[in-house]
């Protein structure tokens, strides 16, 4: 379903593989980032303050990657 792209080192690039990569950079840099610290901040427990700080990362990320690959797929389906 996915046309390469592009070849580098011998391994075909996807449209979604492009934007599961971008979706996982924009997760990690976006300014939901303050949404994450001002909760674990009030927890002042330093154990739950790292679990709640891993896990909004994680999901962020996690989230925005999914969401940009199917953007991917369904911009690639649109286009032919």
């Amino acid at each position: 379903f996915d046309k390469c792209i592009s070849s580098s080192l011998g391994r075909c690039i996807t449209p979604s593989t492009l934007a599961l990569v971008a979706g996982v950079v924009h997760g990690v840099a976006g300014p939901g980032g303050v949404l994450g610290v001002i909760p674990a901040v009030q927890l002042r427990n330093a154990k739950l303050a790292s679990i709640y700080l891993i896990t909004f990362c994680l999901t962020s990320t996690l989230v925005m990657g999914c969401f940009a690959a199917c953007y991917g797929t369904f911009s690639g389906w649109l286009a032919g």
